[in-house]
């Protein structure tokens, strides 16, 4: 049996919170939750024919041993790398449709002003794309070898697939922002669709990492930008301070957004330099950059981001934190590595304990750890390794790649999947032991080249559209894959349903696929109680509280009756935010590159349902009982003042609001409700003062 509800008289209620225990919320779904059913294109296996044509003395080449999946944009066009047959690496463009064409291989003559050479060592990191179709790649000329720093002598150049023109944008020898000459171009140039490239650079330099000791060539590392009219910036260049009264030695690989605003990584004298080459010094330093840090493109202000040593959350401290993104909200993702022994001491090991982490508001909170139960089965094990093995969108989502506990397909290695997150809900997307129509049985998100590396090695980059880009292992044999015929390196772009239709109904599947879960609206009740508890409310007397999610009528956000509280799935086609941190306010007050701009605040909306639960009807103002709520809007109520009209968190995103019918009496739905035909209901148990039903 339930306890029945008692209810406090208008704006009355006790005024000292009741401390008391609670019960962990037990949600019961009506229907089954299920993985979720991406389609599967291929875009090249390894040993198709490399597109281009001959290559210059050595004739026509194949794929070979891998792809680098570098970026989808939201037309889903596609940039990677691959290496060849004819050795060396190429970087190559696929349209929507698939079709290849090659950007630069070893061996191609060099574009103007530099045609004299050739292309040599291709590429340096990941290719990036922006949604004009323009690429940013690095690459070395005239061949390579191992120079005194590792990414010295190579160029920067931009590839258009209007006209499938490779051209130069900056070459060694180039002038440096803040004096000297640049030296070559670092890993993962990044365009933005501003048409704005964000890059690390070798340069002259008088101080230098420890680690070899002192700065024996000369030379250092810097992040700089160049823009559409080839001005070049700095963000960052050793001997500038750092915070904490330090001064940054080394610059590291960056990632831009479409503002502006750079997040890089980078080391700063006294900390420790990552060793991962013990026979190679000075290719250490490609790792000598452990800390992310990111750059305000308004004030310029530097402020980091997860530092080496830093605490991370879930436990333990950064030895590492890399492979970071940026996007236009200002939300970063990013990897930390978790070794058990002290931050910066020995060498990186392979199995390096990997997880994935979420800033926002300037808080980190952690997506996956070491140890995590995962969806689809399996415990964490390391997350992915290199820089394009995270991925963050536009609209907050995640993509990683993992490897687990688990032995799905019985080939005797641990699983490998991919996997999204959003908003503090994981999905798994594929990996090991499952069967895509058509192609075969995905054996590892690996190389066949590297069954038995101890963490992924695929790529996720993704477009707001959800679209994901990785490489895969696929057998299409039956049996257990190894390096053999049967055993396929496959380039694929996953999309998600939505994406198969178009207008409204393309707008409809986008809104039931980010739909309320109870896993999104479970901590959002508890924080609404502990929001009116803080307030001064008695919350003891509330017993079972059925929460619904379903598709109310009109522009309903949602109401609240007896001991249930119904909510839209969608808030009215505006789309909730759902807070993956509700117990801080940080996302408000905020710009229109917040994430909560244009949604209508879960939080807000459920805890102004339990303020009905607890007694308190419409107030005339715009607070947390108003009886409208804007987008883009949070409003709490006041602490001690809570049988007043509680006052609004002053907390009003930038922007036109729009108002929208926060709650109406139960009885004038009853008619609309009975109409609804298709409704989606998961209820909730909220802590009870009896025996729960």
């Amino acid at each position: 049996m339930s306890t029945t509800l008692r209810t406090h008289g208008r704006g009355r209620c006790r005024t000292q919170a009741r401390n008391r225990t609670r019960k962990p919320y037990r949600v019961e779904g009506l229907e089954d939750r299920t993985l979720l059913s991406y389609s599967f294109k291929p875009i090249a296996f390894l040993g198709d024919t490399v597109p281009g044509g001959a290559i210059p003395g050595v004739g026509t080449a194949k794929f070979t041993f891998d792809f680098e999946p570098g970026d989808i944009n939201n037309s889903g066009q596609l940039v990677f790398g691959a290496d060849m047959t004819t050795g060396g690496e190429g970087t190559f463009f696929a349209d929507a449709g698939g079709k290849l064409t090659a950007m630069a291989r070893t061996g191609d003559k060099a574009p103007p002003p530099d045609n004299a050479a050739t292309l040599g060592f291709i590429f340096l990191g990941v290719v990036t794309l922006n949604d004009a179709g323009v690429a940013a790649v690095a690459i070395h000329r005239d061949g390579f070898s191992f120079p005194t720093l590792f990414e010295s002598g190579s160029g920067l150049y931009r590839y258009s697939s209007a006209n499938h023109q490779l051209n130069v944008e900056l070459l060694p020898g180039a002038p440096a922002p803040g004096g000297g000459d640049i030296h070559g171009i670092g890993f993962q140039p990044v365009i933005n669709n501003q048409g704005t490239i964000a890059f690390g650079a070798i340069i002259d330099a008088t101080i230098g990492p420890a680690n070899p000791p002192g700065n024996p060539t000369g030379l250092g590392k810097g992040v700089f930008t160049v823009d559409a009219s080839h001005n070049v910036s700095k963000i960052v260049r050793p001997g500038d301070p750092a915070t904490g009264g330090k001064t940054f030695d080394f610059g590291g690989i960056p990632w831009i957004n479409d503002l502006g605003d750079v997040a890089f990584t980078a080391h700063v004298q006294e900390d420790t330099c990552i060793q991962f080459f013990a026979s190679f010094p000075t290719g250490n330093q490609i790792f000598c950059a452990e800390s992310i840090y990111v750059r305000d493109h308004v004030s310029g202000q530097i402020k980091p981001v997860a530092r080496q040593g830093d605490n991370a959350p879930g436990g333990g401290k950064f030895d590492w934190a890399y492979s970071q993104k940026i996007n236009n909200t200002g939300q970063i993702a990013f990897m930390g590595s978790l070794p058990a022994r002290p931050p910066g001491t020995g060498h990186l090991p392979l199995d390096h304990n990997g997880g994935v982490f979420f800033n926002s508001g300037g808080k980190n909170i952690a997506i996956a750890r070491p140890g995590d139960a995962m969806p689809g089965g399996g415990r964490l094990v390391t997350a992915g390794f290199f820089t394009a093995d995270v991925s963050l969108n536009n609209n907050g989502l995640v993509s990683f790649d993992a490897v687990i506990d688990s032995d799905a397909d019985g080939d005797g290695r641990q699983d490998t999947a991919l996997y999204t997150w959003n908003q503090g809900v994981l999905s798994r997307v594929v990996g090991s032991g499952d069967v895509i129509p058509g192609i075969g049985t995905v054996r590892a998100l690996k190389v066949p080249d590297l069954l038995d590396l101890p963490f992924p090695f695929s790529g996720t980059p993704m477009n707001d559209q959800g679209q994901i880009a990785f490489q895969a292992t696929i057998d299409d044999s039956g049996g257990t894959c190894e390096i053999s015929a049967t055993c396929k390196g496959v380039l694929l772009v996953a999309t998600p349903p939505a994406l198969t239709l178009s207008g409204t109904e393309h707008r409809a599947a986008t809104e039931a696929l980010t739909a309320l879960t109870p896993d999104e609206v479970r901590p959002l009740v508890n924080e609404a109680l502990a929001r009116w508890e803080a307030a001064g409310a008695d919350t003891s007397s509330l017993g079972n509280i059925e929460v619904r999610i379903t598709d109310l009528p009109d522009a309903y956000l949602g109401l609240a009756s007896g001991h249930s509280i119904l909510l839209d799935s969608n808030a009215a086609g505006h789309g909730w935010f759902v807070d993956p941190t509700p117990g801080s306010d940080g996302e408000f007050p905020a710009t229109g590159r917040s994430l909560a701009h244009g949604r209508v605040d879960l939080l807000t909306a459920m805890t102004h349902e339990v303020g009905h639960l607890l007694g308190f009807e419409h107030s005339d103002t715009d607070g947390v009982m108003g009886e409208t709520l804007a987008v883009s809007t949070r409003r709490m109520p006041v602490p001690g003042h809570p049988a007043v009209d509680p006052a609004p968190f002053d907390a009003v995103l930038s922007g036109e609001p729009t108002y929208l019918p926060a709650d109406r009496l139960l009885n004038d739905l009853i008619d609309s409700l009975s109409r609804v035909e298709k409704r989606r209901e998961l209820p909730f148990l909220a802590p009870s003062l009896g025996d729960a039903m």
